[in-house]
């Protein structure tokens, strides 16, 4: 059985770009392309990876950023379609958990989908406290999701 994820744009941004967790996010990538884990995201995804991709540090060029959104779909990353209803259900996450609402959308896929949204954006985590809806890249428990 496969195993599903949602994606943070913050994991896959590490795809393009050298930083900090990028070869956990490359181990993360390379299982989707294997058919090891199925990633799921929201609609708003592929725009947060270009916006990031195109402000500093990163500042990728025209090219760059089409190559970019070339490798997104390819791997079909577009997003799962947002269903009646979703966005009061944003909401009602992004108050309990005091987060923006784009946040809050990848943590309705991830209740939706009953798995756990893998993130690179350790204030989300913090936020959540013990409810393990997601996970951070640098995590142990990462290997066991992917």
């Amino acid at each position: 059985m496969t195993k599903r994820i949602v994606l943070d744009a913050s994991v896959a941004v590490k795809w393009f770009h050298d930083e900090e967790f990028t070869g956990e996010a490359l181990k993360i990538r390379d299982a989707a392309d294997k058919g090891r884990v199925e990633i799921i995201v929201p609609p708003i995804f592929p725009y947060e990876v270009i916006n990031a991709l195109r402000k500093p540090p990163n500042l990728f060029d025209k090219e760059q950023l089409m190559s970019a959104s070339e490798s997104i779909e390819l791997r079909d990353l577009l997003g799962e379609r947002a269903d009646k209803g979703d966005l009061n259900a944003v909401l009602e996450l992004m108050f309990k958990y005091a987060v923006n609402p784009y946040d809050a959308s990848y943590l309705l896929m991830a209740k939706r989908f009953k798995t756990r949204v893998i993130t690179a954006d350790r204030k989300l985590v913090e936020r959540l406290g013990k409810e393990e809806l997601a996970l951070f890249i640098g995590s142990s428990e990462l290997e066991n999701r992917i």
